[in-house]
């Protein structure tokens, strides 16, 4: 997480030096198995399993914040996304945190598949904003592309996600796959 982090903060400030507008995709590791924090963090929680979980998303949290500093917070469309559900049992211990969601990291369940995810646009109207309508990963392209002015060429998956979410229809069929026999469909309510 550490190196990863002083990676992109290097990143961003060679960025910023110039006027050419630029993007960068950083992807934490974190907090994916092996539960490795750093020992700072690691002295700051119980030596358990769970508090060496908690210490790495506890870094994870902190790293994130590093890098949200470092951005022109008026002028930087930001994106945070997991990929995948809460983690499954280790060393006999539950760690998801799925909100009462069934399933979890590698199931199709709800559980497994609603992750996370935080939008931040400069000049946000509302921020602080929760919209239930189903988004996915796929929409993170043609958002970009439009808060760079640029028209999302036809055909490419995903929506723009507006401003004002309510504008997304309801009514979005979304699909799943994970591995070679596991599928699932969110249509509507179901």
């Amino acid at each position: 997480t550490d190196i990863l982090t002083e990676h992109t903060l290097e990143k961003i400030r060679e960025f910023r030096s110039s006027d050419t507008p630029w993007f960068i995709y950083h992807a934490f590791l974190a907090p994916h198995a092996p539960i490795q924090p750093a020992p700072r963090y690691r002295e700051r929680f119980e030596k358990t399993p769970a508090g060496e979980y908690t210490a790495l998303v506890t870094q994870l949290d902190d790293a994130i914040g590093r890098l949200l500093e470092a951005v022109d917070a008026d002028n930087t469309l930001v994106v945070f996304q997991s990929d995948n559900g809460g983690p499954r049992g280790q060393n006999n211990i539950q760690l998801d945190a799925n909100g009462g969601l069934r399933g979890n990291k590698g199931k199709i369940q709800e559980g497994g598949i609603r992750v996370p995810f935080i939008l931040a646009r400069p000049d946000e109207e509302a921020p602080g904003t929760v919209c239930d309508t189903p988004m996915s990963a796929l929409d993170i392209v043609p958002t970009c592309l439009a808060a760079a002015g640029i028209k999302p060429p036809d055909g490419l998956d995903g929506r723009v996600i507006p401003k004002d979410t309510g504008k997304i229809a309801k009514e979005r069929d979304l699909f799943w796959r994970w591995g070679k026999d596991s599928y699932a469909v969110r249509s509507g309510d179901w």
